[in-house]
C-alpha cells in the first residue's frame, strides 16, 4: 500500500491528535471554533480554540470522562506568536533526492484510503534509510521502498501542497473483490518545506501488490514535477 510520512511534525498537533483519539472519552459540543494546525492545515476532532481579549490563543479539548475533564488536557494554553507565519503558503522551486531503496519504519498506522488499490494506506515515522542506495527491489511481502527528499523554496517556515504519484507496471494492481485494475495512485498533502524527513514510499503487504516491472515514484508541486525515480521490482 502507499506509505507516507505524517504530514505534521509539530509536537502540539501530535499531542492533541493522541488525546482526542482516546476511546475512553466522549465529545462535548462547544461553540468554540475547531482547532486547526497551521503547519499542516489539519483539524483535530474534539480540539477547539478561542481567542480571549488578551490575544493569546487558548486551545482546549472538549473531551470529558464521567463529567470531568481529562487530566492531560483540561485546558492547553500556549502562545502562538508564530501562528500566522506558520500558515504562510510556500513557493517550491525545486527538490533534491536524499536516498532511495529499501528502508525501515519505526512506527506505522493504517488509515482508510478508497483511492488505494488495497483500500488503505500507511502513515509511518522513524524512517531509517538504506545504508546503500539501490533501485532494484525484491517483490517480497513486508518490503518497504521509496526515496527521501528535501524541498527548496520560500518562506522557509511555509507550507506547500505536494502530490505523491506512484505509477505501477503495465499489468497494474488488480483488486480481487472488484476486478478493478489500478495503474497508478495519487496522494495530495501539505508539508512544511523546511522538513528533513520527507519521503515517498510503498509497502508490500498484500500478495496482489507483488507486481514485477518498472515502478515510477514522482513528487509534484502543482503542475511542476519536482522529482521522479524508477525502481525495478523483481521476483526473488
Amino acid at each position: 500500500m502507499p506509505e507516507e510520512i505524517s504530514k505534521c511534525s509539530t509536537m502540539l498537533c501530535r499531542t492533541l491528535a493522541s488525546a482526542c483519539s482516546s476511546p475512553r472519552v466522549a465529545l462535548r459540543a462547544s461553540r468554540a471554533r475547531p482547532w486547526r494546525c497551521q503547519p499542516c492545515q489539519s483539524s483535530v476532532p474534539g480540539a477547539n480554540f478561542r481567542e480571549p481579549k488578551s490575544g493569546k490563543i487558548e486551545v482546549m479539548l472538549n473531551r470529558f470522562v464521567a463529567g470531568r475533564t481529562l487530566p492531560l488536557a483540561a485546558l492547553i494554553l500556549f502562545l502562538v506568536s508564530h501562528h500566522t507565519a506558520c500558515a504562510q503558503q510556500a513557493s517550491v522551486s525545486s527538490a533534491r533526492l536524499l536516498w532511495y531503496g529499501v528502508y525501515q519504519a519505526g512506527s506505522t498506522s493504517v488509515i482508510e484510503d478508497k483511492t488505494s488499490a488495497t483500500g488503505t494506506r500507511t502513515v509511518s515515522t522513524g524512517i531509517t534509510p538504506p545504508q546503500v542506495n539501490s533501485d532494484r527491489i525484491p517483490a517480497a511481502l513486508n518490503t518497504r521502498f521509496g526515496f527521501g527528499y528535501a524541498l527548496t523554496g520560500s518562506p522557509a517556515g511555509g507550507t506547500a501542497g505536494i502530490t505523491h504519484v506512484r505509477v505501477f507496471p503495465p499489468a497494474g494492481i488488480v483488486d480481487p473483490k472488484t476486478g478493478e485494475r489500478h495503474t497508478s495512485e495519487r496522494v495530495q498533502t501539505n508539508f512544511r518545506i523546511d522538513r528533513d524527513d520527507l519521503f515517498i514510499g510503498y509497502l508490500f503487504d498484500h500478495e496482489i501488490q507483488l507486481v514485477p516491472g518498472i515502478w515510477l515514484f514522482q513528487v509534484w508541486s502543482g503542475d511542476q514535477k519536482l522529482l521522479e525515480k524508477s525502481f525495478t521490482v523483481y521476483t526473488p
